[in-house]
């Protein structure tokens, strides 16, 4: 049981030093404490001067309220995004007159018929994202449409605040913004 206290131990121990690494600083934190915790010479200078640990239900009680604690702060991680690009000489084209160049064809959104935007930049959405915007369009709905603009603006900020490319968020904020002053919405 030793060997299996030490081993269990030292993977908290690791796992949790990874942890502040990557950003889940409580979880991480908690982990450490765990891991030093269950080291077998720790556990027997706590079951020395606090009488509540001798008592295994109170000891196990209180892994479990740790692992319960490091579940729920741990920080899922993120998707890396290839090829990041700057975004710094790019500016978001205002001019009412642009139009994105498309091709389009027919398809099927909620058993009704809608006209889809075969433009390039929607091969870097998932096709949810595509269908969202173009039942915002047609149902003209402004606000959904500026919520829209504002979260991808917000995705962007995030982007490049990580140092990577907003360019797919740049030109889909271009076309919702064209959308926008097409439906008169500004």
């Amino acid at each position: 049981m030793t060997v299996i206290k030490y081993l269990f131990g030292i993977i908290f121990i690791l796992s949790g030093m990874r942890g502040l690494f990557t950003g889940s600083v409580i979880a991480g934190t908690l982990l450490i404490i765990l891991g030093i915790v269950i080291l077998p010479p720790i556990s027997t200078e706590l079951s020395h001067k606090l009488k509540f640990w001798n008592n295994r239900t109170y000891r196990y009680g209180l892994y479990f309220i740790f692992l319960l604690c490091i579940g729920v702060t741990i920080e899922k991680p993120r998707k890396k995004i290839e090829n990041p690009v700057s975004v710094a000489n790019m500016s978001l084209n205002t001019n009412p007159e642009a139009k994105v160049k498309s091709y389009t064809k027919t398809a099927n959104l909620q058993k009704e018929e809608i006209d889809i935007d075969n433009s390039s930049f929607w091969k870097e959405f998932d096709p949810i994202v595509k269908e969202r915007v173009y039942k915002l369009i047609k149902e003209k709905d402004c606000e959904g449409l500026q919520k829209e603009f504002d979260l991808t603006a917000d995705n962007m900020d995030k982007l490049q605040a990580n140092g990577k490319s907003g360019t797919r968020n740049l030109e889909l904020m271009s076309f919702l913004e064209n959308t926008m002053k097409e439906l008169n919405c500004h």
